[in-house]
């Protein structure tokens, strides 16, 4: 959720609710939760920052309350944060751990410098990016299974995410696709995609050809 936010509108280091800037303090809040609209998820987190219950919230917005609990975990991460407003202090006591549950929560760095007091922002990530590098908390890098577990999946569908301790890949990948050599034999993975490409257009000249045979081709 939080990195949705960020994706789909720049201005924005994460979901917020007050800090984001979408809610009105004119509307009583309990109106904005009510009603539905493009900006009601962020009158959400404000009230859960603001200490409303899930219940609460449920009943105004009939939203899932396990998406809500979630979204409360969020606002209470924030909040602890707030509170503390140092980086030294949030993370005096076991700070891999708490590094590694505000990442997998969607904190980016700059969300964690800008609750830190840590300015300015572009800066202060920075250093909380060091900080999580030195606690050893990195994201890994994992593969989408495109063929539902059918056949060995090779295809180069990646994302990355924290919640993980392994790479899916291997250090092989790093190299080129191709072998620098003098035959230029291309990978394994090379070739079952250029065999993807080939059947594919296959079927399409095929097609193609009844069409101009006119024969009705279904599907």
């Amino acid at each position: 959720m939080q990195k949705a936010c960020r994706m789909v509108n720049p201005a924005l280091d994460g979901i917020e609710g007050a800090g984001s800037g979408l809610t009105s303090d004119e509307i009583p809040l309990e109106e904005q939760l009510s009603t539905p609209t493009d900006t009601r998820l962020f009158a959400v987190q404000r009230a859960l920052e603001e200490g409303w219950g899930v219940d609460k919230v449920h009943d105004l917005t009939k939203i899932d309350k396990w998406f809500l609990s979630k979204l409360q975990n969020i606002a209470s991460m924030r909040n602890a944060l707030v509170k503390s407003g140092n980086l030294e202090r949030s993370f005096a006591d076991n700070a891999a751990d708490r590094m590694r549950t505000l990442k997998i929560a969607g904190f980016s760095d700059r969300q964690i410098a800008n609750y830190s007091n840590l300015l300015p922002l572009q800066e202060g990530a920075a250093q909380v990016r060091d900080l999580r590098k030195s606690l050893g908390v990195t994201p890994c890098v994992k593969q989408i299974d495109t063929l539902a577990a059918e056949f060995p999946a090779n295809t180069n569908y990646l994302y990355m995410t924290y919640s993980g301790n392994h790479d899916d890949v291997s250090s092989s990948f790093d190299g080129p696709v191709m072998d620098s050599t003098d035959s230029f034999t291309p990978r394994k993975e090379f070739q079952n995609r250029v065999r993807s490409v080939s059947m594919a257009e296959k079927r399409h000249d095929a097609v193609q050809e009844s069409k101009d045979r006119g024969v009705v081709v279904l599907g």
